[in-house]
Formats: structure tokens, sequence, C-alpha cells
């Protein structure tokens, strides 16, 4: 089993990466390609993301990032990485166990 955490807009941060840690999680996906962004608050994380990134493109990370994954795959997201496997899991090839 694959667990995977998808960040929200500030990256892979010191809390996440320990979290990441705790729980054994193989990876931590993030829309800013591992570049420490550092951002002073959530309106200048926020605006970087939405003028940089976008939904549809931190879709396409995330798609990329698990493509190579065997096996089950867990994710689990925070703000806009819970979007992001919201709207990913929507694709066919995408299934789920609930």
């Amino acid at each position: 089993m694959n667990l995977v955490l998808v960040s929200d807009i500030f990256g892979k941060t010191a809390a996440l990466k320990a979290l990441a840690e705790e729980l054994n999680a193989q990876s931590i996906v993030e829309p800013y390609g591992g570049v420490d962004m550092a951002f002073y608050n959530e309106q200048q994380a926020y605006e970087y993301f939405s003028q940089h990134i976008s939904l549809d493109e931190y879709v396409a990370i995330l798609q990329k990032a698990i493509k190579p994954l065997a096996g089950n795959i867990i994710l689990i997201g925070f703000s806009v990485g819970a979007s992001a496997i919201w709207s990913m899991s929507a694709h066919p090839a995408i299934k789920t166990i609930v």
C-alpha cells in the first residue's frame, strides 16, 4: 500500500514532513516542484497558487506523481490538495473502495 499526502497551498512544510514521517507516508505531492516557497501568510500563498499554478495544474501534478505507483494508493489531501484528489476521483481509471 502507498500512502501519499497531498499538500495545501503552502506546499511541503515542516509540519507536513513530520506528519508524513509519523504516518510512514511514501511521498508528499505538492504544487511547487520541491521548492520551499516560505510564504509569509495565507494571502500570499493563495495569490501565488492562483496566479502561477491552478487546481487543474495541481490535478495534473498529482496524476503524474501517482502514475508510477503500483498497488493500492491511499491519498490524504489538505485543502486544495483534497480538492485535487476530489477532481481526479471522477476519472474512469480511478477505482475507490468505500
